[in-house]
């Protein structure tokens, strides 16, 4: 893996995240809840958007995964595109007779119309992501990030509501899209005709990692759906609050995943590659909890009516590395090996534990922050159970003393009255300890990385 194209990724990431402070952090306070309610709503549709090519580009993604973008015809990538935009649209169609005759949500239309320039995106994203083309995949980050801005800003200085957000998000994303398609049309004279069987087996292939990919998005977002159907818009606000802080660190858990996926695919097969980037994965988001502490000075000193969402916030940030593993590197393996009929099974049964938890918290116990724990559960679980499907990743017993010093630490530097930002302090040294002692040789090797940037090359 080359690191310098890995650190332009990070820093185009960081930048995202920086856009998604101001976000987290602004407009709750310039938008009353009922209306931040009705934008997190746009944003959980928006979060289904990337399935609406029912596994083509996802196929696309497999088979060109870890290839030289020099040695693929451009006539066929201009073939694969004309493909993806007839499923596309034909599928846009019958969402905007939905849109007009059954869900009559200004939301949900507003949804539909963000689909197609969202799928164009995500298709010259995947091509560059799937052929480790990173500089060109930073510039669509760029990109993104700045329509992110714009929706941002418009929502604090020109009109204080969601709708102007959609709009800005839709035609956004509008202008990005012409502007791939363009390039796209412009990289070969004519298109290769994409036959029928070959259509067939790249969905067939993507259209498992896809619903599995959908499963895995219904799991990280179906504790927000039973908080909006089973409690007041109040609670729906505070608890998607926590969730958008817990997004700004998934923003480079996304980020990550980019970067290793050719990377694997590259060395697949290689247990010793595997084991090391799930070391060096608990080593680095371990530390993501600090955040927590950095958070709560924050909200406790700008956001005093959102103070009800920080305990909901401790208790989901908690699963940060095992979100990691399960997203970063046991999903990119089940793509890898092509065992997408695994994933799905997996991802699958992971959602009805998640379910029966989230059903348990909700009309149970009925208390919202209940299920912030019943996600963490989850994730452990999937944690351990996929750890068992792959070489290379079985769980040992430095791993299992360090994450139980990570939580019981965390746990108790929380309560302990002393400044947040000190308890940040505290929180990083127990981890350098902890990694230092339980993973000394890896935890060396990270810091060599970090003084040498040029360690690892392809």
């Amino acid at each position: 893996m080359n690191i310098n194209k890995s650190l332009r990724v990070i820093f185009v990431e960081v930048l995202g995240i920086l856009i998604g402070i101001l976000s987290a952090l602004v407009v709750p306070k310039v938008l009353d809840l009922g209306s931040y309610g009705y934008l997190k709503t746009f944003t959980l549709y928006v979060g289904f958007a990337g399935m609406m090519h029912f596994g083509f580009s996802d196929g696309m993604y497999l088979i060109l995964g870890g290839k030289d973008i020099e040695n693929i015809k451009k006539e066929k990538i201009k073939g694969y595109f004309y493909v993806m935009l007839k499923i596309v649209v034909s599928l846009v169609v019958v969402l905007l007779f939905v849109s007009i005759f059954l869900i009559k949500d200004m939301a949900f239309r507003y949804f539909v119309f963000y689909i197609l320039p969202f799928q164009v995106v995500l298709f010259i994203s995947l091509l560059y992501r799937a052929t480790g083309e990173f500089n060109k995949y930073v510039v669509i980050r760029v990109a993104q990030n700045i329509v992110m801005l714009a929706s941002v800003l418009a929502v604090i200085f020109i009109v204080k509501s969601p709708i102007l957000y959609m709009q800005i998000q839709v035609i956004g994303n509008a202008v990005m899209a012409i502007i791939s398609t363009v390039l796209i049309m412009n990289s070969a004279k004519k298109a290769e005709k994409i036959k029928y069987p070959e259509i067939k087996s790249i969905t067939s292939m993507g259209f498992t990692i896809m619903i599995a990919n959908t499963v895995s998005l219904l799991f990280f977002t179906m504790d927000r759906w039973f908080v909006k159907f089973k409690f007041t818009v109040n609670d729906f606000a505070f608890y998607s609050f926590a969730v958008s802080m817990l997004s700004l660190f998934l923003v480079l858990v996304n980020s990550v995943t980019v970067l290793f996926y050719p990377y694997l695919a590259k060395n697949k097969g290689d247990e010793k590659v595997v084991s090391k980037v799930k070391k060096y994965i608990i080593l680095i988001c371990s530390f993501a909890p600090a955040g927590y502490f950095v958070l709560e000075f924050i909200v406790d000193n700008m956001l005093k009516k959102y103070i009800l969402s920080l305990e909901v916030l401790g208790i989901l940030i908690i699963g940060i590395p095992f979100i990691c593993l399960t997203n970063v590197l046991y999903a990119n393996l089940y793509k890898v090996g092509k065992r997408g009929k695994e994933y799905l099974f997996v991802a699958s049964k992971m959602v009805v534990l998640a379910f029966v938890l989230n059903v348990f918290a909700a009309y149970v116990l009925k208390d919202s922050v209940m299920i912030a724990y019943a996600t963490l559960i989850t994730l452990i679980v999937w944690y351990v159970y996929s750890s068992f499907d792959f070489k290379g990743l079985e769980i040992h017993k430095n791993e299992i003393i360090h994450f139980v010093i990570y939580i019981v630490s965390y746990q108790i530097i929380r309560i302990i009255p002393f400044p947040s930002l000190i308890k940040a302090f505290i929180f990083l040294l127990c981890m350098v300890l902890s990694e230092y002692i339980l993973f000394n040789s890896d935890f060396k090797d990270i810091i060599s990385m970090i003084k040498n940037r040029n360690a690892l090359k392809d």
